[in-house]
């Protein structure tokens, strides 16, 4: 059984295509996101070029009062972050447990029903560029 924060994120399940702004370049359907539950957890792949290159699992820790999320990359890259938004917030800003670097620092994401909204930075060509991405459901 869910517990009631988790609830909130059932929403999300199914596949999500994502459009990416990137400095000036604009990517159709760059990211394919796909939620499922997995027990207690929501469970994400991000596929790129049709290549998973990401696993999250995501839940709300009620004795720590805020949301963690795991993150295991196709090429050996990890990560964990966290956000101390309330379980029912549309919005969450989400900030690197470990390792905290600049790729993992800041990552906003607002869940606004039929679109999800991911603003974050990546390593482009040497240089940190800001990444804005727009998801619609498919499926």
């Amino acid at each position: 059984m869910l517990s009631p924060p988790m609830l909130s994120l059932t929403a999300l399940t199914g596949t999500w295509s994502c459009e990416r702004q990137s400095g000036t370049r604009t990517t159709p359907a760059a990211l394919i996101l796909t939620f499922q539950l997995w027990g207690d957890w929501l469970r994400s792949d991000v596929a790129e070029k049709g290549e998973t290159t990401q696993e999250a699992f995501m839940k709300y820790d009620p004795k720590m009062k805020q949301w963690i999320e795991v993150q295991i990359g196709a090429r050996g890259d990890y990560a964990v972050t966290t956000s101390n938004a309330a379980p029912s917030a549309s919005k969450q800003t989400w900030t690197a447990a470990y390792p905290n670097d600049s790729l993992h620092r800041v990552v906003i994401k607002q869940y606004l029903g039929d679109k999800i909204v991911i603003d974050h930075t990546l390593e482009v060509d040497g240089k940190t560029e800001p990444i804005h991405d727009v998801c619609t459901r498919t499926v």
